[in-house]
């Protein structure tokens, strides 16, 4: 697991990839948290673990990413 950090919209969100040792499946997930859930990083770690890449990571407002979860609407989610 190495700890990433990106830009969506503006505001630099937190997140996790997971990348297999050896070579990689050619299937790679994105896993996309609740509202106001957290990363799965349990579920990223298993998929690595059966040779898929993984990222997961933290929608704005939450944890480490940044922005406020109280301005974020449904279309900025789908973005």
């Amino acid at each position: 697991m190495k700890p990433i950090a990106f830009t969506s919209d503006g505001c630099k969100l937190a997140g996790n990839l997971f990348i297999p040792t050896g070579t990689p499946r050619t299937i790679a997930f994105l896993m996309i948290q609740g509202w106001q859930g957290s990363q799965n990083l349990r579920a990223g770690q298993r998929l690595t673990d059966a040779g898929y890449i993984a990222m997961t990571y933290d929608m704005r407002g939450n944890k480490d990413s940044e922005g406020d979860i109280t301005k974020f609407s449904r279309a900025d989610f789908i973005k």
